[in-house]
């Protein structure tokens, strides 16, 4: 959605890492790691571990549904990290407090965290969170500051708002 509102002021790196049946790093990105063409932009290449039957991940078939393709034009770009970040995954090769530090944001909008200590873990380092009420910490958050808090965005969601959910998070971004 912020992707084709042209409403962006910033280009977005959207990063989703999000552990999955992997079989290492890709070698096409090692090669661009080892030397990158900045002047050469690749489309269409958004991940950065094989995946074993990479067309039945649901975040793959978003990426292709909304037709998130990282062209030259994209104000968003997605980077899909199906690995755990313990420091040796081959391409980003850092453990996760040293991989959260290095966002600007940070978005935990799901349904099934039954406490939800990503998002506490982002405020920690002084990454603002996007999360839902659904999870134990957002619930915490909104039950506890009545006023807005500019570290944690707290959303309603449930099984049947998603378009919701998304109009509110490419509001906040």
């Amino acid at each position: 959605k912020v992707n084709k509102s042209g409403n962006i002021k910033h280009k977005i790196l959207a990063i989703i890492a999000v552990p999955g049946n992997h079989a290492g790093p890709r070698k096409e990105v090692l090669e661009r790691l080892g030397n990158p063409d900045y002047s050469n932009p690749k489309t269409n290449e958004y991940l950065t571990h094989n995946l074993h039957d990479r067309f039945h991940y649901p975040v793959i078939n978003r990426i292709l549904s909304n037709n998130l393709n990282n062209g030259k034009n994209s104000p968003v770009k997605i980077l899909f990290a199906p690995v755990y970040l313990d420091g040796t995954d081959g391409i980003f090769n850092m453990e996760y407090y040293d991989f959260l530090t290095g966002c600007d944001l940070t978005v935990f909008a799901c349904i099934y965290e039954p406490w939800g200590y990503t998002p506490l873990d982002s405020i920690a380092f002084h990454v603002p969170t996007i999360t839902s009420y659904i999870d134990g910490f957002g619930l915490w958050v909104k039950i506890n500051y009545k006023t807005p808090q500019h570290s944690v965005s707290v959303i309603p969601r449930d099984d049947y708002n998603y378009s919701d959910v998304v109009t509110t998070i490419a509001d906040i971004t």
